[in-house]
């Protein structure tokens, strides 16, 4: 008898990510086209930081780890301060994009 095993190292493709102000200290973040052909998508980071947008998805301030859908509403931000966002996708096996960011929100 005998067994296969597949190894997906393969990091998801980027998609894109849009941001637009929502309610007083809030930013609505929205992804799409994200993909990933080998074991599939399980979710999608979110961070930011004052300013410019995170270089990765592990530095900044994580607003949604595996969050699901195609939006987050991220709230707790001071009005009138520029946020920079970036998303990157989670596949089943774990791999994590290397993410994408939109311009400066706001």
């Amino acid at each position: 008898m005998s067994d296969t095993i597949l190894l997906d190292s393969i990091r998801p493709l980027n998609g894109t990510v849009t941001a637009t102000d929502g309610a007083s200290g809030t930013v609505n973040v929205g992804w799409s086209g994200f993909s990933d052909a080998s074991s599939g998508l399980d979710g999608y980071k979110v961070v930011y930081r004052v300013g410019s947008a995170p270089s990765t998805c592990t530095s900044g301030t994580v607003a949604g780890d595996h969050a699901s859908g195609s939006s987050l509403a991220v709230s707790g931000l001071v009005s009138g301060t520029s946020y920079g966002f970036r998303v990157c996708a989670y596949d089943v096996a774990g791999n994590l994009s290397s993410g994408t960011g939109p311009p400066v929100a706001p």
